[in-house]
C-alpha cells in the first residue's frame, strides 16, 4: 500500500479501509505489545531498552491508564520492526528509512486504571 501511490489521502484512505474491514476483525492479528517509532538520532531508546521498569501513561475518554512494561529495542530484521515501519509509513508519509523501534510489553498485574475527575 505504501509504494503503491505517493498521494497521502489516497494511502490513508485506502490503509483505513483494510484496517477497518478485515485486520482490526481478527484477533490473531494482535498481541499485548505496543511498539513506538523513535528517530534514529535518539537516545531515548537506548536508555529504555532491557528495563522493566517502564510505565507508560496515556488517558483516553474519562480514563487514565498506567501500563508498566519491559522495553526492547527491536532488530531492523525483526517482523516487529517491520510491522510496525510499515504501518506507521501508511499514516505519516514523511517517516524517515532509518529508525529505531522500541518494543513494550505489559506487565498486567501492575496495570492500573482510574476514572478521571468530572
Amino acid at each position: 500500500m505504501v509504494r503503491r501511490t505517493h498521494d497521502p489521502k489516497e494511502r490513508y484512505d485506502a490503509a483505513l479501509r483494510y484496517l477497518q474491514s478485515a485486520h482490526f476483525q481478527d484477533p490473531t492479528n494482535f498481541d499485548d505489545r505496543l511498539t513506538a517509532v523513535f528517530g534514529a538520532e535518539a537516545d531515548l531508546p537506548r536508555q529504555l531498552s532491557g528495563r522493566s521498569d517502564c510505565v507508560l501513561r496515556f488517558e483516553q475518554f474519562n480514563q487514565r491508564y498506567w501500563l508498566t512494561c519491559e522495553a526492547v529495542r527491536l532488530d531492523p530484521e525483526s517482523p516487529a520492526f517491520e510491522a510496525t515501519y510499515w504501518h506507521n509509513a501508511l499514516f505519516n508519509p514523511s517517516l524517515p528509512a532509518e529508525v529505531q523501534i522500541v518494543s513494550f510489553t505489559p506487565d498486567w498485574s501492575l496495570a492500573r486504571a482510574e476514572p478521571l475527575p468530572n
